[in-house]
């Protein structure tokens, strides 16, 4: 929950052509892959 709210923060402040460069969102992101791993979930399913 956290980084959701820093990468929020983030974002607001510097754009959405500066997003990818939010660290917060890769590590969202990371997290996310991860979990999917963990739970046997095809990739693919996810965009």
């Amino acid at each position: 929950m956290v980084l959701s709210c820093q990468a929020g923060e983030k974002a607001v402040s510097c754009g959405v052509t500066n997003a990818d460069s939010i660290d917060e969102l890769s590590d969202i992101k990371d997290l996310h892959l991860r979990t999917v791993e963990e739970l046997g979930v095809d990739r693919d399913v996810i965009a």
